[in-house]
């Protein structure tokens, strides 16, 4: 396959259970350097605090991905050259057949409370999960390429 016929397609996933401090991003890339076939990374966004009034991520996400996906970004540091410290998964916690890293991040966020603007010190963790290649990308490699992709297409 040649690189002119690679591409990445994005979905917001909806979570189960009603989850409403979280979403996911999936993301099926066709990429012929790493893999003959499509491979998907899924990205987990949680928010440690969920107790912020009338926020419900899950569902936000599916009916703005727009405004998901630029919190993605924001939560994935596009644009930054920085790359946080990444922590495998074990194997037992992982999504079948996929390899896992995450790591926390602290970052302000504006919310709207009864008509009034405030900003809150909120906590995430960031959950980056892939399915098999042929050619691994070590967790950094990883991360750049999830950027990258994000800047480039989102």
């Amino acid at each position: 396959m040649s690189a002119s016929e690679d591409f990445i397609e994005v979905n917001v996933l909806p979570l189960p259970d009603g989850q409403s401090n979280a979403f996911c991003i999936e993301l099926h890339v066709q990429d012929s350097e790493l893999n003959p076939q499509p491979f998907v990374i899924i990205l987990g966004f949680q928010m440690e605090d969920s107790q912020v009034p009338g926020l419900n991520l899950n569902e936000d996400a599916i009916n703005q991905p727009e405004v998901a996906f630029k919190l993605a970004k924001d939560l994935l540091f596009c644009g930054s050259d920085e790359i946080p410290p990444l922590t495998d998964i074990p194997p037992d916690e992982c999504l079948p057949g996929k390899t896992g890293y995450y790591y926390p991040i602290d970052t302000e966020m504006e919310f709207e409370n009864q008509g009034q603007t405030e900003i809150k010190m909120q906590q995430w963790h960031v959950s980056i999960f892939q399915s098999p290649v042929e050619k691994p990308l070590d967790r950094q490699q990883l991360f750049k390429m999830i950027q990258n992709l994000f800047n480039k297409h989102l």
